[in-house]
Formats: structure tokens, sequence, C-alpha cells
């Protein structure tokens, strides 16, 4: 007997779940979008002197959560917006997820403050914007 995974209500998904495919059957001009599936700084090689008006950064992982900040902040556009994922998250367990909110702190250290607020969403996003 085999049995069929539905990733409509299934967290985490399975292993040959392909998310790139995934958000752009659900995105209207996905042609005017440019993913880089892999690994930060590695896939942002073609980027070096672009300007961005809207980025995701959903790592998750420390080293790569800062690293993905602190390339994309300076290259944010006047009125971009750079999306971080994680920054409220909250297991559940009930555990607050600290690790975004500490490479947030240490960028603004030394980066300045960001203009920045959180989305009311299930992985606690953080929207900063110039």
């Amino acid at each position: 007997m085999t049995s069929a995974i539905s990733t409509k209500n299934t967290w985490p998904p399975p292993l040959d779940f392909d998310v790139v495919e995934h958000i752009k059957a659900k995105m209207v001009r996905s042609e005017n979008v440019v993913f880089r599936k892999g690994y930060f700084p590695d896939t942002a090689t073609q980027e070096e002197g672009e300007k961005f008006a809207f980025v995701s950064v959903d790592i998750g992982l420390h080293e790569a959560d800062y690293n993905g900040v602190q390339f994309f902040y300076p290259r944010l556009q006047q009125g971009g917006y750079l999306f971080v994922h994680c920054y409220n998250l909250v297991e559940p367990s009930g555990e607050v997820v600290e690790a975004t909110k500490n490479v947030i702190r240490q960028l603004e250290s030394t980066l300045g403050p960001f203009k920045k607020f959180p989305l009311p969403d299930y992985c606690g996003t953080l929207v900063i914007t110039k």
C-alpha cells in the first residue's frame, strides 16, 4: 500500500518538494522574478552591482542570515523592501527563537538602525525598508 502526501496542509513538505516551483505556480508574473536556489552567498555572485526593490531572506541559519542581510541591505533601492523570516518565530513548544533577532541587532550596531516593522504572519517576518 502506498500513501500520497499532499503539501497543501503538510509541513514540512516531502523531500522531493520543489519550493521554487511551488512559489512560481502561485505567482502571476514569475518571469519578472529571479530565483537563486542554493547556499548564500554562493548564489549572489551575479548580483554584485545590482540594486534590489524586493528581497526575501528565508534561511534560518545565523551566519547565512547575517550575510544575506549584510549583502542585500546596502543594495536595497530607496523604497525597497527586505523581508527577513523567523524574526518573531515561536516554536510549537512556545520557545521564542532569538537567532534572527540577534542577527538584526548585530547588523544595526554596525550599519545603523533599520526602518523596520514586523508582519503578524506564521513565520514572524520582519520587513526592513529604506
